[in-house]
C-alpha cells in the first residue's frame, strides 16, 4: 500500500480541498495536517517558500515513513510555454533558479497518463516580462513557483518519489494580482487533486 504526504504551500491553496475533502488539520505537529481515508495518506500546510516547504516534506515525510511527496499549489506561466490560465500540469524537472550550488535540478515522477513540464523554483520571481522570458530561455522552463525544487531535493534526499503539479494563476512577471485568476486556477487544481486524493 503506497502512502502519500501531499504538500500545499498556503491556506488559500488548500482551502477549496480541505472543504471538498470534509477534514480538519490538527496543529500538534510545527505544520498543520490531517489524515485522509484510512491512514495511508496525509495533507498538510507547509507555509510559503523554500525552506517551509523543504522542511514540511522532510519532517513529515520521515514521521509518516511515505512512499511518494505530492505538492500542488498556483504558478506562474512564461510566455510561449502553450500554457494558458486554469491549466493543471505535472512537473518531469524542477530546477532551482537562484541557488548557486549544485545539484540544481530534480527529475519528478508523473503519474501515467499524464504529460509533464519542467519548472522553475525560485525565492524572488520575475518583475516584468521580460525578465519572465529572460528566465523561461535560459532553464527552457514552462512556469515558476515557490516551493518545488525544495521539496524535490527533500525527497531525493529520503529517496521517495516526488510529485507535483501545479495551477496556471497568472503569467509569470505580471505582479499586479487584479489580472491573476486564482479562483479558477484553484478550482481547477482541486479537480485535480480529488482524482488522487478523493
Amino acid at each position: 500500500m503506497t502512502r502519500r504526504l501531499l504538500i500545499i504551500p498556503t491556506e488559500l491553496e488548500a482551502e477549496p480541498l480541505i472543504e471538498r475533502l470534509k477534514v480538519k488539520l490538527e496543529k500538534a505537529f510545527p505544520f498543520p495536517t490531517a489524515c485522509l481515508g484510512k491512514g495511508k495518506d496525509f495533507i498538510s500546510i507547509s507555509g510559503a517558500g523554500k525552506v517551509n516547504a523543504a522542511l514540511c516534506a522532510l519532517f513529515l515525510a520521515e514521521r509518516f515513513k511515505v512512499d511518494e511527496v505530492w505538492i500542488a499549489g498556483i504558478a506562474g506561466a512564461y510566455p510561449g510555454s502553450g500554457l494558458n490560465i486554469g491549466d493543471v500540469i505535472f512537473a518531469e524537472r524542477e530546477i532551482y533558479g537562484d541557488e548557486r550550488f549544485e545539484p540544481k535540478n530534480f527529475v519528478l515522477f508523473v503519474p501515467e497518463g499524464e504529460g509533464g513540464k519542467t519548472f522553475l523554483t525560485l525565492s524572488v520571481l520575475p518583475e516584468s516580462t521580460e525578465e519572465a522570458k529572460r528566465l523561461a530561455a535560459r532553464f527552457g522552463a514552462h512556469c515558476e513557483n515557490m516551493e518545488g525544487a525544495a521539496v524535490a531535493h527533500a525527497c531525493s534526499i529520503l529517496n521517495v518519489k516526488c510529485v507535483e503539479l501545479r495551477a496556471i494563476s497568472n503569467w509569470a512577471g505580471d505582479r499586479n494580482k487584479k489580472n491573476w485568476k486564482v479562483d479558477k486556477a484553484l478550482k481547477n487544481l482541486t479537480e485535480k487533486l480529488l482524482r488522487y486524493f478523493g
